[in-house]
């Protein structure tokens, strides 16, 4: 059995290199196949995830300003480098992966309570409302946010 090693940045051997299946779709034989091969294997939800009930190496060590500013300014210089075509594209590639978790997110308990709460007072209320590139998750005439926080 293989151990892996906590290899990171420019001491991973696949730093900087670009992977063999970049680029390139699956057909929709092979995405059956894997899909079919997965049945009855452990995923990685609850206990069968194997960081179930460990703590991540850096939990409850704040990321300093310094090393926030670095990643930013980086992202920021990255989008300036980009043509505008790349741009469109990567826009159009964030607007489908938020359309599709829109369609499968669940409403979590605190969300039907606050849900039944408004209809219950017949206040009219949009759930899961997008403002830009924000969403919340009850819209009040277009004036008040609720923001449910918790599970």
């Amino acid at each position: 059995m293989l151990k892996s090693a906590n290899v990171t940045g420019c001491k991973n051997p696949m730093f900087g290199k670009i992977g063999v299946n970049k680029g390139k779709s699956l057909s929709e034989e092979i995405k059956r196949k894997i899909s079919k091969s997965k049945i009855g294997k452990p995923g990685l939800s609850g206990k069968k995830n194997p960081m179930f009930g460990k703590i991540a190496r850096n939990k409850g060590i704040p990321q300093k300003q310094e090393v926030k500013d670095f990643i930013s300014k980086k992202a920021q210089e990255k989008w300036k480098s980009i043509s505008s075509e790349e741009k469109e594209i990567k826009l159009k590639q964030l607007k489908k992966i938020r359309d599709n978790f829109l369609k499968t997110k669940k409403e979590t308990k605190p969300e039907k309570e606050i849900r039944n709460m408004l209809e219950k007072n017949n206040i009219e209320f949009e759930p899961q409302k997008e403002i830009g590139y924000y969403l919340c998750d009850f819209a009040i005439k277009n004036k008040i946010i609720i923001e449910v926080q918790g599970d």
